[in-house]
C-alpha cells in the first residue's frame, strides 16, 4: 500500500511488488478479469523488483473490501482504507494507522507527520471549493491583465481600458 498526503485528501494506491515479472502479469490479468483497472507491470526504480499498482479509488476500495477478510498482516491497513473511503475516519486517522504499522515494523516506510483532518468526502468538497476560488481569482486576474496594455513596448506607460 502506498499513499500520498495531499492538502485536503489522501491518494491511496494498492501496489504489488515481486521479483518475477510473469507472476505480476498474472496478478494483473486476474484483476483486469474482475474489471479492476491496473497499471502496467514495470521495473521498480532502484530495486531489482517488478511493480504493478491499482490507483483508481473504485479499484482500491473494491480490492480492499475483497481482501480484508483474507489477510492477516495487512488487515488493519486494508480496514483503514475502507474506513477512510467510507468517511468513518479522517486522513489524519488513516496516517496514524499506517504510522503504527511502521512503528511495529509490520510495514516498511517512513513515519508521516499526519494527514488532512477531514474525511474523504469532506476533503473532496473542500478541494472543489478551493479550486473554484482559485479558478475565479485566476480569471479575475486575466480579465484585469487584458484591460491593461502598454502604450508602447518597453515605454513603461500603460493604458487602462474600461
Amino acid at each position: 500500500m502506498e499513499f500520498a498526503v495531499r492538502v485536503f485528501t489522501l491518494h491511496i494506491r494498492l501496489a504489488f511488488d515481486e521479483n518475477w515479472k510473469p507472476h505480476l502479469e498474472g496478478v494483473k490479468r486476474f484483476l483486469e478479469a474482475r474489471s479492476i483497472r491496473v497499471g502496467l507491470v514495470r521495473k521498480k526504480e532502484s530495486f531489482n523488483t517488478w511493480h504493478v499498482v491499482v490507483s483508481n479509488t473504485t479499484g482500491v476500495v473494491e480490492m480492499a473490501r475483497e481482501l480484508v477478510g483474507h489477510c492477516t498482516k495487512k488487515r488493519e491497513e486494508l480496514q483503514a482504507v475502507i474506513d477512510y473511503y467510507s468517511n468513518e475516519i479522517t486522513g489524519d486517522d488513516f496516517v496514524s494507522v499506517m504510522n503504527a504499522s511502521v512503528s511495529r515494523r509490520e510495514r516498511t516506510g517512513k513515519l508521516r507527520e499526519g494527514g488532512p483532518p477531514f474525511t474523504h468526502d469532506e476533503g473532496r468538497e473542500l478541494a472543489a471549493i478551493a479550486s473554484k476560488i482559485s479558478f475565479g481569482e485566476t480569471m479575475r486576474k486575466r480579465r484585469l491583465d487584458s484591460k491593461v496594455m502598454p502604450l508602447a513596448v518597453g515605454s513603461g506607460t500603460y493604458l487602462t481600458l474600461g
